[in-house]
């Protein structure tokens, strides 16, 4: 589960505000499983709901949504 760090590293680093005060910044990883591929091998992958909050944000949503959606593009395509 190493997309909610990414996300949370990705909007931080676009949005000095949440640089500043991170606290303002919370990313949970909600209602997730484990789905195994059937295959020989151990592989797995992990499915769950990812929310992002952003509490006290004064500034345009624009600013937020625009990061976010290049993130998606490079790690979540299919979204």
């Amino acid at each position: 589960m190493l997309k909610p760090g990414s996300l949370r590293a990705h909007l931080t680093a676009a949005l000095p505000e949440l640089a500043r005060d991170p606290e303002k910044l919370i990313v949970l990883a909600r209602a997730g499983s484990v789905i195994s591929t059937g295959t020989a091998s151990l592989s797995f992958e992990y499915a769950y709901t990812l929310q992002v909050i952003v509490l006290d944000y004064a500034g345009h949503a624009d600013a937020v949504v625009v990061p976010l959606l290049a993130w998606v593009k490079r790690h979540q395509p299919e979204l």
